[in-house]
């Protein structure tokens, strides 16, 4: 019996030596290429401790508790999480009562869920 199921199959290459092709090079300005060289810079740019208040455009790590008049709400509670501000990546009112605000603060700050949030995690 001869195995063929992982076989390839056989293939015949057709003419593709000196075949003419146009070859196109757009040209880049200064500009493109400091946009490109300045947008590589804020990629990698390593992110280091700041005393600076948060500020769009900042790496900040929050630790955070909900609270429904005065009493905790259960599983609310969330430690070291990392976001960038100003990427969508909080609710914009949670967002905005970071600002300001810097490293080791602790502060408080009145929130209402949109109304197409549920508390049991159904949408």
């Amino acid at each position: 019996m001869e195995q063929t199921a992982n076989t390839m199959p056989a293939a015949a290459l057709g003419q593709y030596k000196g075949l003419a092709f146009t070859r196109r090079v757009r040209p880049v300005s200064e500009k493109a290429v400091d946009a490109d060289l300045a947008n590589m810079a804020r990629v990698h740019a390593p992110f280091v401790p700041t005393g600076d208040p948060a500020a769009r455009g900042m790496r900040v790590t929050l630790d955070f508790e909900g609270f429904l008049e005065g009493a905790s709400i259960p599983d609310s509670r969330m430690e070291n999480v990392t976001v960038v501000l100003g990427t969508g990546q909080l609710m914009p009112a949670a967002e905005e009562a970071v600002y300001g605000h810097c490293a080791g603060e602790t502060f408080r700050f009145d929130f209402t869920y949109p109304a197409d949030f549920r508390q049991d995690g159904a949408v």
